[in-house]
Formats: structure tokens, sequence, C-alpha cells
């Protein structure tokens, strides 16, 4: 399981406070308690062979069982790659992929690669083509046909 900005943000404000409600992390970053709870069991999953345990109880909140050396050390370890998790993330992913791609790509594959539709990738795709612009740097478009024989 892959932890992205968010989750390690989370982390981070667990470790800070000890013990958190879902309420109190959902409102001190600007989620839903639904998001919270998303977050936090795609922490559980990514900790699943670790040594740090992320405890939820109920009327009690959430923490850490295991030392906080372990955890950041578990942080750090942790080598998986982020996938961006909102629209900003993700247009600096995009931006910084396509600038190091020595050859074409098509828009599925970008989609495919930060785990969007279509549809949300070409309205990221306008903000990253505004950034490129300002750089002068453009996206050379074209259309690819199937050919069947």
């Amino acid at each position: 399981m892959e932890l992205g900005s968010r989750e390690i943000e989370i982390i981070k404000m667990i470790l800070e406070h000890k013990i958190m409600t879902v309420s109190q992390i959902a409102d001190a970053i600007g989620l839903s308690d639904k998001t919270v709870s998303h977050s936090l069991k795609k922490i559980q999953s990514a900790l699943q062979n670790e040594e740090v345990k992320l405890v939820r109880k109920q009327s009690v909140g959430v923490y850490f069982e295991g030392s906080k050396q372990d955890i950041l050390a578990m942080l750090q370890n942790h080598k998986q790659i982020s996938v961006p998790s909102n629209k900003e993330e993700r247009v600096r992913f995009l931006c910084f992929a396509i600038l190091s791609m020595d050859m074409h790509w098509t828009m599925q594959e970008l989609a495919d690669m930060v785990y969007v539709s279509l549809t949300t990738l070409e309205k990221d795709m306008i903000e990253v083509e505004e950034i490129l612009d300002y750089y002068r740097i453009h996206i050379k478009k074209f259309v690819v046909r199937d050919q069947l024989s």
C-alpha cells in the first residue's frame, strides 16, 4: 500500500499530539471524517508488517503503539512511491514527469500514472500547460489512430 502526502501528514500529526480523534485530524487538515478514515485505513495497511501499529479506539482516538523512533525510521525507510493525493500535487508531479520523459506518451498512460480519470487528467493538464508555457515549453499534441489490418 502506498502512502501519499496526506497519510504522511496524518502520521506526523498523530506523532506530535500523541492521540487524536478522527474529527480533530479532519478539522486540522480540512478534510471530512470519511476521508481521514480512508487515509487511516491506508496507514494501517502500510504498517501491517511493521513493528509499529496504528490503533483506533472508539471514544478514545487514534494513536501509535511502538516507539517514535521506530515510526520515524519506518517513514524514512518506506521506499514506495507516493501517489499524488490532490490536484496541486498531481499538477506538480505531471510537470516533472513530462519533463523527464524522453518519448511520447498517451493521456491514458498519464491518467494511469496518477490514478485519475481521463476527464480529471484533462483538467489538470490545463494547469500543467500553463506552467510549462510560462517557461516557454510547449507540449506537442497529436492524435494516433490504431490501424487494424
